[in-house]
């Protein structure tokens, strides 16, 4: 009988979430971002080590082209998360974002709330993510000779040019064939394109942003002055990212990014 009882008792407490609060989640997440508010945020190596010691293993990185690579992990609590993104260009962290959430149980906001502006900025509109050295994602690729200067471009411009525009290229997927985010944001910015905006943009750290511009070249060829150069730079774009992560539909696909960009160049808009 005293074994039921105490098997009860167990049981309770470990599925304590279904009637209130559980302790145990709430003591992880209170550790997992008290070890996050001490990291030198300052030392992108330090915020990296952060996820590698929980991970217990190295990072995994995507390869960008041109020497940069990204990197998402992810530290996993009770009712939050950590999670990051991290940038290289050659094994050097150029830049790194960081994302939490509170819980959506009202007892608990407050609290969290209160743990986790240690390293994040809060709003009423929620959380913010934290951006370190975000401007560096904008600047062109090494080798880029076209006449504009980043200071003088139009911001949704510059912001296209980045990671956070979007890294997934082709046209739209998931179950509402919802228009891919890079995709959304390109078509945002039509008005303010010239054949030297585009010629940038095939420059952008984001492979997503550069296949974007070369399949607007491929439409509009005829625009454009130096075709031999943009050519012979586009065959050295699909050199260094030769096969591309897409949806089709619900079903993620690779392709051959050359053949993507041609398949998506015949899609009447």
């Amino acid at each position: 009988m005293k074994q039921i009882s105490l098997s009860i008792i167990v049981y309770c407490s470990l599925t304590g979430y279904a009637f209130g609060q559980n302790p145990f989640w709430v003591h992880l997440d209170k550790k997992i971002i008290r070890e996050l508010n001490a990291v030198d945020r300052g030392d992108a190596r330090n915020v990296e080590a952060y996820f590698i010691e929980h991970r217990k293993r190295p990072a995994t990185k995507e390869n960008l082209g041109f020497g940069w690579s990204i990197s998402n992990m992810a530290v996993g609590g009770g009712y939050t998360s950590i999670s990051g993104t991290f940038v290289y260009f050659n094994d050097t962290i150029v830049s790194y974002s960081l994302y939490s959430r509170v819980p959506d149980e009202n007892k608990l906001i407050r609290r969290y709330t209160g743990w986790l502006k240690g390293t994040f900025a809060i709003d009423s509109s929620g959380i913010k993510s934290l951006d370190y050295r975000k401007h560096l994602l904008s600047i062109p690729l090494i080798g880029y000779d076209g006449p504009l200067k980043i200071e003088d471009l139009p911001v949704e411009v510059f912001n296209y040019m980045s990671l956070h525009s979007g890294t997934m290229y082709g046209y739209s997927g998931g179950l509402n064939n919802t228009l891919f985010q890079n995709r959304s944001n390109f078509n945002k910015l039509k008005q303010k394109l010239t054949t030297d905006i585009v010629y940038l943009l095939m420059y952008s750290v984001n492979p997503a942003s550069r296949l974007t511009a070369i399949e607007y070249y491929r439409k509009n060829s005829q625009e454009f002055d130096n075709k031999d150069k943009i050519d012979t730079w586009i065959d050295t774009v699909y050199k260094e990212v030769p096969m591309v992560h897409t949806l089709m539909g619900c079903i993620g696909e690779t392709w051959n990014s050359r053949l993507l960009v041609e398949f998506c160049s015949k899609i009447e808009e």
